[in-house]
């Protein structure tokens, strides 16, 4: 096997953040806020039996994975926001969501294990590939005649050149993949074989010098960079995106509320005719990660010893999970919980008690 078999076989086995999340939330019919946070909940820590989050190089396939607090930041960031881009203080890169991920394979088994799919979801099959989705700061480059090499070799890697730090200067990841895209950039403009129209510069050639749109375009679909102005599909107007957005909440909303109504009517079958707290009982689990500790402390709070005549709300419980798993508005008590921490809450009400909004 070749080298470039051997590269497209590792890049069969993985799995993007930003694939796993686009394909979740299309699967559930719910924004990336939702879907990262069902990830987090699932994921958060990377405790023992996890799924390894990876780089997709050769080294991180072969040998040891990622560290887990990236994992955590970058499922944070998209949790907390709801989009990939960071914001101007994040000390996070948009094109990580790409570089980081898991291998097919072990998230296949994590998501008929731990989260209860039948079948595998479609977006773990390496041919599947989400609805083309470009952020809103990549427009103005769309029709832009001629871009600097610093421009040029951020779009490469989906990274906001008004944000983003010189990348000459860090030795992380995220900056060695831009070093890496400037180093091949260079290297067409030197062979000659695309026309790029340079023009000179001074003292400072990465923000001075500039080359044509179109030799850039050319270059990309002859060495299959990753240009992002390539595509037959066109970048989604704010309206329709809009729209979507908006359609998306909605069947998230209705898929919600039959699931809780359906959930409300078998534990409505199941109540005890009785005011007295259910008995406490114990539990043998293969493992307690931080998340599942967090969301029984709540539970205990709560619902060790409750006052029948006045019995905890919902909506309180439901801040307090947010407040322990840092989702939605993290607790804030005039703001609503999230959709994931109202299902906790209602999952952890003993079946005895009715609705307590």
């Amino acid at each position: 096997m070749g080298l470039l078999d051997k590269r497209e076989e590792r890049a069969a086995q993985f799995i993007s953040m930003r694939t796993l999340l686009d394909g979740l939330a299309e699967t559930e019919k719910c924004g990336l806020a939702d879907a990262a946070g069902e990830m987090l909940f699932h994921l958060g820590g990377g405790g023992a039996g996890a799924p390894k989050f990876i780089r997709q190089d050769q080294q991180s396939l072969l040998n040891s994975g990622a560290d887990s607090r990236i994992m955590d930041r970058l499922l944070r960031h998209v949790a907390s926001t709801g989009v990939y881009e960071p914001g101007w203080d994040e000390e996070i890169h948009e094109s990580e969501f790409d570089s980081y991920g898991w291998l097919r394979s072990e998230m296949s088994f994590f998501f008929l294990v731990d989260m209860g799919e039948a079948n595998d979801p479609p977006f773990l099959v390496p041919s599947w590939k989400p609805p083309l989705k470009r952020p809103d700061w990549l427009k103005p480059y769309e029709n832009r005649n001629r871009l600097s090499i610093s421009e040029t070799v951020c779009l490469l890697v989906r990274t906001d050149p008004e944000v983003s730090a010189p990348y000459g200067i860090n030795d992380n990841e995220g900056y060695a993949e831009m070093r890496r895209w400037k180093a091949a950039l260079f290297d067409a403009m030197n062979s000659k074989k695309w026309e790029f129209d340079e023009t000179t510069w001074g003292t400072n050639r990465d923000e001075e010098q500039t080359i044509e749109h179109s030799g850039i375009k050319a270059w990309a679909r002859a060495t299959n960079a990753p240009w992002p102005f390539l595509g037959d599909s066109p970048a989604p107007t704010p309206e329709s995106s809009q729209g979507r957005a908006i359609a998306n909440e909605l069947m998230a909303a209705k898929n919600r509320i039959a699931e809780l109504e359906q959930r409300l009517a078998n534990e409505m079958v199941a109540i005890n005719q009785t005011s007295e707290p259910a008995a406490v009982c114990s539990v043998n689990l293969p493992h307690m990660s931080k998340a599942l500790n967090a969301v029984f402390k709540v539970m205990e709070e709560n619902w060790r010893s409750y006052d029948a005549k006045r019995l905890p709300k919902q909506v309180n419980v439901a801040r307090e999970i947010d407040a322990a798993l840092g989702w939605g508005n993290g607790g804030v008590s005039d703001k609503d919980p999230s959709r994931n921490a109202k299902v906790i809450a209602m999952i952890i009400k003993p079946d005895g008690v009715g609705d307590t909004e």
